[in-house]
């Protein structure tokens, strides 16, 4: 009997991001690109062509975080074990996530905290609130980034495939809307 050798993680993802990108795709240009077209304000909507690098870099992003998962789901107790690594790699990822677009300018919690602070200190402390649970809710990601990837290039890697990752999926589902 002839039996094949199993996936590696790396073609797991690939193949899992075209399971995932593609109907993403499909959504996007036959549902939801027709109804941003129609959106007063937008900036860019993408075309078809582009929506499929989005869709594909979305795919990629969420297939390595089920890739990471199936790696490492038998060990998930010392996976989530803070240490200052995963501590510090949630907070980056939740303070510095995409929640908006303007004009290809991401908009990030930390970057309207920050911004904010003269107008109001109580939209500061929002978005301090709102980067703070982002952080807690990529903390499962960021454990699985640090506990399951040995090289550090390859978690730098990573996490700018998930920041990128969001960057794409609010592209698809928001567009780029004007400043003004």
């Amino acid at each position: 009997m002839d039996r094949r050798a199993p996936l590696k993680p790396v073609q797991r993802a690939i193949l899992l991001s075209l399971a995932i990108g593609l109907p993403v795709w499909f959504v996007y240009v036959f549902y939801r690109m027709p109804r941003l077209s129609n959106l007063p304000r937008m900036f860019f909507v993408p075309e078809p062509l582009s929506a499929a690098l989005l869709s594909l870099t979305f795919g990629l992003a969420v297939s390595a975080i089920l890739v990471l998962f199936m790696a490492n789901r038998r060990r998930m107790g010392s996976v989530l074990k803070p240490n200052r690594g995963r501590l510090i790699v949630a907070a980056f990822l939740g303070f510095t996530m995409h929640i908006w677009n303007a004009e290809f300018m991401p908009i990030v919690p930390i970057g309207l905290a920050i911004a904010l602070l003269p107008e109001s200190f109580l939209f500061f402390v929002l978005f301090v609130f709102l980067g703070a649970l982002l952080s807690v809710l990529w903390y499962i990601p960021s454990c699985l980034i640090v506990s399951g990837v040995r090289s550090k290039p390859w978690r730098v890697a990573l996490v700018a495939l998930f920041w990128l990752g969001t960057a794409s999926g609010c592209i698809l589902i928001f567009g780029v809307t004007d400043l003004i």
